[in-house]
């Protein structure tokens, strides 16, 4: 049998730097999970995962951290919070739950998943008529915006932990500055609330409306992995100032890995 052993912690920030003054307007919640995975066959890890309701699943911590941070907000409605998550936090239960949220509780959760949207778009944003096609995905709706800006960030080496590691995401790298294009727009995607939600009495939506910030690599160092951010957010897009400060928001999450 797998053992499962993990702790996850909401660490209320307020008034971090980290060079970038925008920051200091709010208070930042990030969510750190740290665990280790006994040993278990993935095919029938996976299986069984798939079957079991969202609380009794390891990702249910993540569902409890934003109903958590959520609280707190309602608590201190005079303070904006934003929840800042990595992709393991990207579940169907936890991105519905944006709709319960508080006007001063926000959410940025970097994506593993190109979900379907709830309706295929043509977005505004197409730069060419050969773009404008019905997107029914989110990296179908990214490919036909222009770039709003580009910006450039340090990305720190590291080593992968096994010889054989084949994820992306885990490769070894070099210390480099990356050249990165950035793209912003807005997508439609179902809901689907966990069945313990307190939605009693509550008109809640079929659909729900997120922001999208893609951060790309165009051009990275030959055999190097390119940097790749999808963020999902409920933060306004509306100007190039509100988008750089999603992706400060987001290189925040990013350095605290550093440390643990």
């Amino acid at each position: 049998m797998a053992g499962f052993q993990a702790q996850w912690a909401i660490d209320e920030f307020a008034g971090i730097d980290l060079n970038d003054n925008r920051l200091n307007t709010r208070a930042i919640t990030i969510a750190t999970q740290l665990g280790t995975i006994g040993e278990s066959s993935p095919q029938k890890k996976k299986k069984k995962r798939d079957s079991l309701p969202i609380e009794q699943k390891e990702s249910y911590r993540w569902l409890q951290m934003t109903r958590r941070g959520m609280q707190i907000a309602r608590e201190n409605p005079g303070t904006e919070y934003v929840g800042v998550s990595d992709s393991e936090s990207d579940i169907g239960e936890l991105l519905s739950e944006s709709v319960l949220r508080p006007n001063n509780y926000h959410v940025i959760l970097r994506a593993c998943q190109n979900r379907a949207l709830a309706k295929a778009t043509c977005t505004e944003e197409a730069t060419s008529t050969e773009e404008i096609r019905l997107a029914r995905n989110i990296q179908q709706k990214l490919d036909q915006c222009a770039v709003r800006f580009t910006s450039s960030t340090q990305v720190r080496g590291r080593t992968a932990k096994t010889k054989v590691e084949h994820r992306s995401r885990q490769q070894s790298r070099d210390d480099r500055m990356a050249d990165l294009e950035v793209r912003a727009t807005t997508i439609t995607l179902p809901v689907n609330l966990a069945a313990t939600s307190d939605v009693t009495g509550r008109l809640v939506p079929s659909v729900i409306t997120l922001n999208v910030v893609e951060v790309r690599e165009p051009n990275p160092p030959e055999g190097e992995v390119a940097i790749h951010w999808i963020l999902l957010t409920t933060l306004p897009i509306d100007t190039d100032e509100q988008v750089a400060e999603i992706v400060a928001a987001y290189k925040v999450r990013w350095k605290i890995e550093v440390f643990l």
